[in-house]
């Protein structure tokens, strides 16, 4: 008896493993393609010059003070490279979104990153899946907290022929996940400006 309980508990580790290897590449594509590739992304357009889609804010944070209604969705620039908007209204998707990014190469938008509540991620997944279909790559990287407590998170990754999209488990803070929406002519120009003496 004791010798078919040890043989089943051998056994047992195989069956959940390669269960679970069918299950992650049934999460992910298996052609290369990306048909639903977006040109836009949380109503931000990429490859568009950004002052084509928002006002620069007043440069003094006093003057921001009195903007009203949808002047107050103005553009802060954080540098030449990236910018936020001093009072995003962000599209009611029924997850909690806290902040965006948008990243500038010679002042065109290619690229938005936005950070949500953790707890969302899964419902994030789940509509970014349904609308741009399944990720390309399935990653499950380990961080480390603050605390030294070593924790998996997820990345999904899709992949097309003018952008990447990554949505990560964990953000800048352990309670924050993050989605990042970048394009071919970002990544071209960060690799120029490195190159710059």
């Amino acid at each position: 008896m004791l010798k078919i309980l040890l043989f089943l508990l051998l056994l047992i580790p195989s069956t959940i493993s390669s269960a679970w290897a069918s299950q992650i590449r049934s999460e992910t594509r298996t052609d290369r393609s990306w048909k639903e590739e977006p040109s836009s992304f949380m109503g931000i357009r990429l490859g568009v010059p950004v002052r084509e889609q928002f006002k620069e804010c007043p440069p003094d944070l006093l003057d921001r003070v009195g903007l009203t209604g949808a002047d107050r969705q103005c553009l802060v620039r954080y540098d030449e490279r990236s910018a936020g908007l001093y009072e995003w209204k962000p599209p009611d998707i029924g997850v909690r979104l806290l902040d965006l990014t948008m990243y500038l190469a010679d002042d065109s938008v290619e690229g938005v990153s936005v950070s949500f509540v953790g707890h969302d991620w899964f419902r994030m997944r789940d509509l970014l899946t349904l609308k741009y279909g399944l990720p390309h790559l399935k990653e499950t990287p380990m961080y480390t907290t603050k605390s030294g407590e070593r924790v998996p998170g997820q990345v999904l990754t899709w992949r097309g022929t003018n952008a990447t999209m990554t949505l990560s488990e964990f953000g800048n803070k352990v309670d924050e996940s993050t989605v990042t929406l970048r394009t071919k002519a970002w990544v071209e120009y960060l690799n120029h400006e490195k190159v710059k003496p």
